[in-house]
Formats: C-alpha cells, sequence, structure tokens
C-alpha cells in the first residue's frame, strides 16, 4: 500500500500518495543460496578471534557503554548539539497534518545526493500538477520515520510523471577559474618533441 503525504501550497493542501521506485522492480534481481551437500540452505556464521566459537547471524549486536564500562539504556540517552544543548526529534512526515511546499530551483535540486525516488500520484489536483508540467519544482523537509536530521525532498515532474527525490543537499563552493594554472602549462611547455618527432614511430 502507498504511503500518504499530506502537502499544503497557497493555502490548499494535497494528499500524495508516493510509491518507492526501486531498482530491482524495474530490473530484477537476483539472489545468491548456498546449499550443503543434501541441499540444505547454508546459514552465515562468523568464528571468533580465539577460534573456540562459532557465531550464528543474528546472535551479536551492538550495545553502549559509559566510561566506566557500565552498559547504558538507550532510554537513558539523550542526543545533543554541537553546543551541548538538547535535540529535539523531528517528527515523521507522515504523521504531520501538512507540510507547505517551498519553490526551488533547478540548481538547488541539482545539489541533491539521490537517497530515493518515489513516483506520486495526485491525479485530482490538476492544478498543482500543471505547476510541476510547467516546469515548477517545490521542495520541503523530509523524515520517514522520527529522527534528529531531515532529508531534502523535491517535487518535480518528468514527461507527464510526478516525482518525488528525497536525498542530501551538497554544499559546493565555486573556486572559478584560476589563468595561474593556464600560464604554468605555457611555460613548461615542451615544443622540441614536435621537432625531433620521428614519422616511423606512429
Amino acid at each position: 500500500m502507498a504511503k500518504t503525504l499530506t502537502l499544503s501550497l497557497n493555502g490548499k493542501q494535497y494528499e500524495a500518495a508516493l510509491t518507492k521506485i526501486e531498482r530491482k522492480k524495474i530490473y530484477g534481481y537476483t539472489k545468491l543460496e548456498v546449499r550443503d551437500g543434501d541441499g540444505g540452505l547454508c546459514q552465515l556464521a562468523t568464528i571468533t578471534s580465539d577460534g573456540k566459537h562459532i557465531l550464528q547471524s543474528g546472535s551479536t549486536g551492538i550495545m553502549p557503554f559509559n566510561e566506566s564500562g557500565n552498559y547504558i539504556s538507550r532510554a537513558d540517552m539523550q542526543v545533543v548539539d554541537d553546543d551541548g544543548k538538547p535535540m529535539e526529534k523531528i517528527p515523521s512526515s507522515y504523521d504531520l497534518e501538512s507540510i507547505e511546499l517551498k519553490e526551488s530551483t533547478i540548481e538547488d535540486y541539482l545539489d541533491l545526493r539521490v537517497k530515493g525516488i518515489y513516483q506520486v500520484s495526485m491525479e485530482e489536483y490538476d492544478d498543482l500538477f500543471a505547476l510541476l508540467e510547467n516546469g515548477k519544482i517545490y521542495s520541503f523537509d523530509y523524515c520517514y520515520r522520527a529522527a534528529y536530521d531531515a532529508d531534502d525532498a523535491f517535487l518535480l515532474n518528468s514527461e507527464g510523471v510526478t516525482f518525488l527525490i528525497i536525498g542530501t543537499k551538497m554544499s559546493y563552493e565555486y573556486i572559478g577559474l584560476d589563468s595561474d594554472v593556464i600560464d604554468i602549462i605555457e611555460e613548461n611547455q615542451d615544443n622540441s618533441l614536435d621537432d625531433d618527432l620521428d614519422m616511423g614511430m606512429l
């Protein structure tokens, strides 16, 4: 069943049903199975460093400890920012009453490191669809589940199909064109090779 987001633009709300686009759904996938001599399915296991124990998959885990080596419950742990102040969790986008869309640009979208792609179904909302079809791009903060950091989401249209692209915006600094590089190449260029070229070497 497709998940649904409630999007808002200019005071009007839109129900957007999302269907995740996965590579295996488009191209298919292969699954490797390892079996024993009797045809039974083998399971992955790990041998401890001392070689005395075999640990089956799922028998290990990660546990947090304090500086004294005592176990800490995750319920007692707190996430803080760079200044040491407690951080509040951002609710899941699917739990919000509505998400306000912000108009964005193709330049912002092209800075995105993509994590996931969803096809969006909003057949009943011709006005928003028309804006997207005319090249408008909208963005908002997206959380699949409650978390301390949100992803960047872009809503756009391509050839009549609406997509929601999820990812993280990357920060790029333009350094310009340095003429000194060209000067160095010109100064170090050795033209003697042209004079000594032996056509028999070709």
